[in-house]
């Protein structure tokens, strides 16, 4: 699908609406990759439109990766990736500075997480996203260097019998809900095992809602989301531990298509804020994380 060359903010968030439309009717009939606009060269990057970077994400967009109320008529939900605040926001317009792209020439596009890293060519130039970089992903799309490294947390009411696990066995009773597609999921049933099967949820907001409703035991999400959605969004809940799975804790990374005009653009960029200790300063801004928490692994 095209968009106008050079959108007002009103018509790229119309635009993107209209693209998600036909990206979420795409996967939900089953298909794996979705088709590209027209490649065509912006400096030295080649980007899928003329002039314009565009970069995606899923839609809700959760805090404190991005901050900021919505404004009328967006399709954006809980949040605005169009604000420039909150970690992955303030990422991708400082990825679109080094590469020569004006705010004014940046446009988020919503797309279901999954879509992110399904083989074929892309309608984005990069997805950033908390998309975990793991081997399976990465043989169907390119990844920048990692960016965050996220241990994954178990997020329980704190008035609840949950809140009393401290220990793998004991987690085990719990009946635990996560994200469909996400490796919080996997890491559950990689340390925790537990003996009821996990409930899955189309996204992060649903998975709170049924913590707070009572419908799990306890939920998984990454510890910076975790962490924020206990102090800001759903204050009645708690983290109480991290879960360890066999090997190195997941990194974020950023999705580009598989051997794409991006890739390397995109690595440069993240190596260079990496490098210069912008990474670290957003990290300070807008993820801070709670103290030691008991670690639980694998058994």
């Amino acid at each position: 699908m095209q968009v106008p060359r050079h959108p007002s903010a009103r018509s790229a968030r119309a635009a993107a609406g209209c693209a998600a439309v036909v990206a979420l009717a795409l996967v939900a009939a089953g298909c794996s990759a979705i088709p590209p606009a027209k490649v065509t060269s912006s400096g030295r990057c080649a980007t899928v439109q003329p002039g314009t970077l565009t970069l995606a994400t899923y839609n809700p967009p959760p805090s404190p990766w991005f901050v900021g109320t919505p404004p009328d008529g967006s399709p954006w939900a809980q949040a605005d990736p169009e604000s420039g605040r909150g970690f992955e926001s303030a990422m991708g317009y400082d990825i679109a500075r080094r590469l020569g792209y004006a705010r004014q020439k940046v446009q988020w596009l919503p797309l279901p997480f999954q879509a992110s890293y399904a083989p074929g060519p892309k309608v984005f130039d990069a997805f950033i996203g908390q998309v975990t970089n793991t081997p399976a992903r990465a043989g169907s799309v390119d990844f920048s260097p990692p960016y965050f490294p996220v241990p994954t947390a178990v997020l329980v009411r704190a008035d609840s019998p949950a809140a009393r696990a401290s220990t793998r066995a004991e987690m085990q009773e719990l009946l635990f809900g996560a994200q469909v597609g996400t490796t919080v999921l996997d890491a559950v049933n990689e340390v925790v095992q537990p003996t009821q099967q996990p409930r899955v949820y189309d996204d992060q907001p649903i998975v709170v809602r049924a913590l707070v409703d009572g419908q799990v035991d306890a939920v998984v999400l990454d510890l910076p989301t975790a962490a924020n959605v206990a102090r800001t969004e759903a204050p009645g809940t708690r983290v109480i531990a991290t879960l360890r799975p066999k090997g190195p804790v997941d990194q974020l990374g950023i999705v580009t298509q598989k051997s794409g005009p991006m890739t390397r653009c995109i690595r440069e960029a993240v190596t260079a804020m990496r490098r210069d200790g912008t990474l670290q300063r957003l990290q300070r801004q807008w993820v801070p994380i709670p103290p030691d928490l008991p670690e639980i692994r694998r058994g």
